[in-house]
């Protein structure tokens, strides 16, 4: 099997939160695919820990995932953001730190 890839790297920032707990993380991963300088195949994706279950509990939550019922709580871990939305976050990050 061949690898198309011609160069990979990742790239990650990790943000804890001030009260210091590390379940309080999210870690932004950039993606490059390709020859530098990367700008046709790059992505970022934005991970977040989600709260601890008990194994019924995470049966119970998959259970209702297979069948279509949303929860109120969000059951995502992982999102993908595109430059776009990435300037729009820089921007409101700006704003944020004046």
């Amino acid at each position: 099997m061949t690898n198309n890839i011609a160069h990979y790297e990742a790239k990650r920032h990790l943000l804890i939160c001030d009260c210091g707990d590390c379940e309080h993380q999210i870690i932004f991963t950039i993606h490059e695919y390709g020859d530098p300088p990367y700008t046709p195949d790059t992505e970022m994706v934005l991970t977040y820990h989600l709260t601890s279950l008990s194994f019924w509990q995470r049966v119970n939550r998959a259970f209702f995932y297979i069948f279509g019922r949303k929860s109120k709580y969000g059951d995502f871990g992982e999102v993908v953001i595109s430059k776009n939305a990435a300037n729009k976050l820089v921007d409101f990050m700006k704003e944020y730190t004046k």
